[in-house]
């Protein structure tokens, strides 16, 4: 079965996320929604949740099927990671060079903070979203990938053990997970700190494995009762993120996007029919490349429009408050020129995400499939390993 309004979605969300961190000031720009779209992260969580435990929660039953899943989700996450992250590199060793030999560059120095040697080795082994840094570092989005890769290990280490992860299983560890945030979140008004990564990705995963069991025991609804569902819900997403607080955020989008989730899954409302538009179904296969893309895309943006400043000895860029944040903000040229540039920006990412995938995604995913089949072969009918035996197993 394949979710093709969620498809959708995905490459929603991360169009989202690459304008929110677009810092240029056209009429987009002060949006409350986008301006708080990095919470479409959240709604990546959730997804997750709900497609693995669609394509894996039956199947996870033995150590060799925990390494087989383990090398395949590796697969899909580490190399476009390690790509990204060297393009990254390549630019900061520009920046080295320029900025001592050519006396060109602006901002913080070369290799330190978050770009420091110390993060990068953090960023190869996927240790950088654990709570190590107080910041993000490097590629900065890709914290949540770092995140992820081990709230996936923890889904599977339960599935081996209890066995496939009832509504009940996926509560407990939700609303488990979701104590531990509140409680490291706190006061804090701001978008939840680094350290929070961990509990916050696990509460969202395991919403997003209680909703498909929710999904799987309800039945599919007609297009006018589906859209009766969507289209309440996707206003109420829109009215909720464009007017919570941050904190009100934290608090509210795992079931928002969980509720999402469950209303689309299904596919059967007039919306969900837009959500298919081929357009959009091609953003949704390219959404982790867009998602890791954007950035590598900005950085270089933002490294020529400041060595432009001091070439040209004019400013291009301002100090912007937007929610008692500060943002460095490109402002040349008034916001009808730089909607124009936000639209050449998206087109870019569109288009290197397009390469990107095919080039390094697709075939880095089929050689960690192979990879993880012959190093754990599937036993033949009747002679497959058994489960690990666990009394918690068969009572649950």
């Amino acid at each position: 079965m394949r979710f093709a309004a969620l498809d959708g979605w995905r490459g929603i969300a991360a169009i989202g996320v690459a304008v929110f961190h677009l810092s240029v000031l056209g009429h987009f720009f002060d949006i409350p929604f986008v301006r708080k779209a990095d919470v479409f992260v959240d709604f990546f969580f959730v997804l997750s949740g709900f497609v693995l435990t669609h394509a894996y929660g039956n199947r996870l039953s033995n150590k060799d099927e925990f390494f087989r899943f383990a090398i395949r989700r590796f697969g899909r996450l580490w190399p476009l990671h390690i790509v990204t992250t060297l393009v990254l590199l390549a630019s900061e060793v520009l920046k080295y060079a320029t900025m001592k030999f050519a006396g060109l560059g602006a901002g913080a120095p070369a290799f330190a903070g978050r770009t420091s040697v110390e993060a990068l080795i953090y960023n190869v082994f996927l240790l950088h979203g654990l709570g190590f840094f107080p910041d993000f570092t490097w590629n900065l989005p890709s914290w949540s990938i770092s995140t992820e890769f081990y709230v996936y290990a923890a889904f599977a280490s339960i599935c081996v053990v209890f066995g496939r992860p009832s509504v009940a299983i996926a509560g407990v560890a939700a609303a488990l997970a979701a104590a531990v945030f509140y409680m490291l979140i706190g006061q804090h008004t701001g978008p939840p700190p680094l350290y929070t990564a961990v509990p916050r990705c696990m509460c969202e995963f395991f919403v997003g494995v209680f909703v498909y069991r929710l999904f799987r025991m309800t039945p599919p609804l007609g297009m006018r009762a589906a859209s009766w569902f969507e289209i309440p819900i996707v206003i109420a997403m829109v009215v909720l993120v464009s007017m919570s607080s941050r904190s009100q955020l934290a608090l509210v989008s795992p079931i928002l996007f969980g509720a999402v989730v469950f209303v689309f899954a299904g596919g059967g409302g007039i919306l969900s029919r837009g959500l298919k538009w081929a357009p959009l179904q091609s953003m949704g296969e390219i959404s982790y490349s867009i998602y890791l893309v954007h950035f590598v895309v900005l950085t270089i943006f933002n490294a020529l429009t400041r060595a432009l400043e001091q070439k040209l000895h004019m400013p291009l860029r301002a100090q912007f408050v937007h929610d008692g944040a500060p943002f460095d903000v490109l402002t040349v040229g008034g916001p009808w020129f730089l909607d124009l540039v936000a639209v050449g920006y998206l087109v870019i990412v569109i288009f290197v995400s397009r390469h990107t995938y095919n080039l390094v995604e697709v075939p880095a995913r089929d050689f960690f499939n192979n990879l993880a089949a012959n190093m754990f072969p599937v036993a033949p009918a009747g002679s497959a390993e058994k489960p690990i035996p666990c009394g918690l197993r068969d009572a649950l």
